[in-house]
């Protein structure tokens, strides 16, 4: 696998993630390639309407948690980058702004580390309930089935 400076990572913990609702737009074969599940070092928390991913180096954060997703090789990051700021909220120009911050981290990929750019939540967590596994898609997936029990 390619993990030189010229190629870009993304990792996805949410609705980019393939079966999801925005997993279309990462799908097409001139933007980003799929390269497999795995995992980063943040905290992951459910804002009622999406997930949100907090790094261990803000405090709120809890140290040695996990979040599970998604790497794709990202094909044209001059045009897909700029999309994906949009619908994350990201705002280069005003970050203090933005809904979530586009940051560089290190993403465990089976034996591999690859540096990949991340979306995290760049708001307060207080009252958000955290998600435990550090899974979106098992949450969702949970809570489905709690609402067909009921």
């Amino acid at each position: 696998m390619d993990n030189t400076k010229d190629t870009l990572y993304l990792f996805v913990y949410g609705s980019l993630l393939r079966g999801l609702p925005q997993a279309s737009f990462l799908s097409e074969p001139n933007r980003a390639v799929f390269v497999g599940e795995a995992t980063i070092a943040a905290k992951l928390y459910d804002t009622g309407t999406f997930p949100a991913a907090v790094m261990p180096d803000n405090r709120d954060a809890e140290q040695n948690s996990q979040v599970y997703g998604e790497v794709y090789r990202i094909n044209e990051p001059s045009t897909v980058f700029p999309t994906l700021d949009t619908i994350e909220g990201y705002n280069q120009q005003h970050p203090e702004r933005s809904l979530f911050l586009r940051r560089s981290c290190e993403a465990r990929h089976g034996e591999q580390t690859l540096e990949v750019q991340v979306y995290v939540y760049n708001q307060s967590i207080e009252g958000m309930q955290s998600i435990e596994s550090g899974s979106y898609r098992e949450h969702i997936t949970s809570q489905n089935r709690e609402k067909l029990d009921d």
